[in-house]
């Protein structure tokens, strides 16, 4: 008698995805087409989440799913700020005198993390994907700045002025 029962998952390559929730839902073993961990077929699936469940590439399913947590660039206080700095061990923390960043060791979802950033004395948060560079955070700050700075007012021109 044959055993084909998985003894590692690190192999893998593809998932169950809920595409109307975007959320992993299990591994595929390669063998019999079951969920490793629910021991169910696709069709099972989408009948028990009542969703539209697929077999997708396992590191394209984990980039869709982190991708729903991605957040804009929103204002928050210098206490949020400071209290979240010392909460845990921040990672990656970079300070110059106008501006610093970190983000949280505790992750949101995969590879989605909680940044913190400090631009001259304004403070920000948004999720991300950890390890984007200084560049890269400094972009996004940017971006809202001049988001929010309404555009200039032209003054109306007079009709018939000569």
């Amino acid at each position: 008698m044959t055993n084909t029962s998985i003894t590692s998952t690190a192999n893998i390559s593809t998932v169950y995805f809920d595409q109307t929730h975007q959320e992993w839902l299990d591994l595929v073993d390669p063998a019999t087409k079951l969920g490793v961990y629910s021991g169910r077929t696709k069709e099972e699936l989408s009948l028990d989440y009542k969703a539209t469940v697929v077999e997708m590439d396992r590191l394209e399913a984990a980039r869709l799913q982190d991708s729903k947590h991605i957040t804009p660039v929103v204002e928050t206080t210098s206490e949020d700020y400071h209290y979240m700095l010392e909460v845990l061990p921040p990672c990656q923390w970079r300070q110059t005198p106008d501006f610093s960043h970190f983000y949280l060791s505790e992750r949101i979802s995969g590879s989605i993390v909680l940044y913190l950033v400090r631009a001259g004395k304004e403070f920000f948060k948004f999720q991300n994907r950890a390890g984007l560079s200084s560049a890269e955070i400094r972009q996004q700050i940017d971006q809202h700045l001049q988001a929010r700075t309404p555009a200039p007012v032209e003054a109306p021109t007079q009709a018939g002025a000569d």
